[in-house]
This record gives structure tokens, sequence and C-alpha cells, in this order.
């Protein structure tokens, strides 16, 4: 695992933990989806099974480790793509299936990164370099598309964030 994302779960982690106790208890993970916008009505559930899952010595608290194994996951090229377009569709603030700078750089914002836009435009750029093929073939699949608003140099559409997120790091 790289060494920023490590300092990036921990950043991370700092936030959640409101009190300060070294661990994220129930509260404090509930509070953090609703940070990410997760409809209330599902949190619940999705807590306990959470805490199913990642909570591994059953003390009713996610220490720093298992904080960390529940954020490193990565999405796998196996992985269903709807989590994916799930993910990508809370990050499309204007609706418009394209994730611009200002989304970008409100979700670093969220995350607790301390880049600026320049340096999200720069991320974008990269990933248009990264991924040559797949912005040639996504240029005639938007023609086809009337109304459509086409990807630019400074967006991300749904195949190139699906692509980004299979990456392996």
């Amino acid at each position: 695992i790289i060494d920023d994302e490590k300092r990036l779960i921990q950043k991370v982690f700092s936030i959640v933990d409101k009190d300060n106790s070294g661990s994220v208890d129930m509260q404090e993970l509930k509070d953090m989806f609703k940070l990410f916008g997760v409809d209330s009505n599902y949190l619940t559930s999705a807590i306990t099974r959470i805490m199913t899952n990642v909570d591994k010595d059953f003390d009713g608290q996610i220490s720093p480790e298992e904080f960390y194994q529940l954020l490193s996951q990565k999405f796998s090229a196996e992985d269903d793509d709807s989590e994916k377009k799930n993910v990508f569709t809370r990050m499309d603030k204007n609706k418009d299936n394209l994730l611009d700078v200002d989304e970008l750089y409100e979700v670093s914002q969220m995350l607790g990164e301390s880049i600026g836009k320049s340096e999200v435009k720069d991320m974008i750029k990269m990933f248009h370099s990264m991924y040559p093929d797949i912005l040639k073939n996504q240029h005639a699949e938007w023609e086809k598309k009337k109304g459509a608003k086409e990807p630019t140099a400074d967006t991300i559409d749904f195949e190139l964030f699906r692509q980004i997120m299979n990456e392996e790091l």
C-alpha cells in the first residue's frame, strides 16, 4: 500500500474520530456517512453491516487498523459497475454525467486533502493522458447522443472514472 494512501486514511480517521478516543464508534461512523450525503433511512442497517464486517474484535469500536482495512479496500475489475456508478453519481453534484474540477475539488476537501483546484485540473489531465484510447472511443459515443454534454479536458465521465477505479495502485 502506498504511503500517501496510508497518510490519507490516517487523516480521515482523525477527522471521523471526533472525540479523539483512538477508535470510531457507531455515532461517529453515522456522522461520517451523513457528511457524504448518505440517506439517513439507510444508515442504521448500513452501519450495522459495516460494524459486523469491520469490527473484528467485536468491541463496538473501529480501531485505526480496522478503519484502515475498511478504507483501503479498492474497486477491482471484478466489482459490480453499479457500485462504481453509485459513487460517481454521488460525486456528480450538477447531474451532467461528468465530474468537473469543482466536484472533484469538493470531494478532496471532504476527505481532508489540502490540494488546490489547479492540482485537481492537473490530475484530470494526467488521467486523460493515461487513457487516450478510452477518450477516443468516448468521443464517438458522445456524438451519437443528441443533447448530451461531451466530456472536456477538465472533466471525467463514468467510463474514464470506471477505468481509473479499476487501476491497480
